[in-house]
């Protein structure tokens, strides 16, 4: 369901949410919290679909210019000739196009580099080529059983034991799989 707000109003840096926080002396509590929010922001050079990210809506110019020299897509600032930014409303709700227009020797070696753009790891977002390909409707998964706070924190406790590289280094993470209870704890 699409909200009523222009998109102007739902492009913002951060919102404030109710949250529930679970703490192991405290139990559950409530309160507001100040949580960061991010768009798809689509990179295009010349006409030509690059990436997709994840960003918040601000500094986007700044942004696009240090992408583009961390990309190694441009040497220097100079090669950017202009920075245009325009809002694009898509089904799950806006977006953001950056049109960067570069010198024409960079455009042909982003044409030719284009072809072996590998995928960078990160939420499966961020790298697709076109904000079209990048947000799909996906399909409503409803829950089996819900997980309690108490028994996500017993899942914790149970945890921490089975990481002894951790507890040495403080520095490793782990992958885990739990039981509904936050019993039986599997380490990946």
């Amino acid at each position: 369901m699409r909200s009523a707000r222009s998109m102007s109003e739902r492009l913002t840096n951060s919102v404030q949410c109710s949250i529930e926080h679970w703490h192991q002396s405290q139990g559950l509590t409530t309160g507001e919290d100040q949580l960061a929010e991010e768009v798809p922001v689509a990179l295009v050079y010349g006409g030509i679909s690059y990436a997709v990210m994840m960003a918040t809506p601000d500094a986007l110019k700044q942004f696009a210019l240090g992408f583009s020299l961390t990309e190694g897509l441009i040497d220097s600032a100079d090669e950017i000739y202009s920075i245009e930014i325009s809002a694009v409303e898509l089904e799950l709700g806006p977006g953001l196009q950056i049109d960067i227009d570069v010198s024409q020797r960079r455009l042909h070696q982003l044409k030719e580099r284009r072809r072996n753009l590998a995928g960078r790891t990160g939420c499966g977002l961020c790298g697709s080529e076109s904000l079209e390909g990048a947000i799909r409707p996906i399909n409503r998964v409803e829950p089996l059983e819900l997980v309690t706070p108490q028994a996500i924190q017993r899942a914790l406790d149970n945890l921490m034991p089975l990481q002894q590289l951790k507890q040495a280094t403080g520095a490793f993470h782990v992958a885990a799989w739990g039981d509904t209870q936050g019993q039986s704890i599997y380490l990946f």
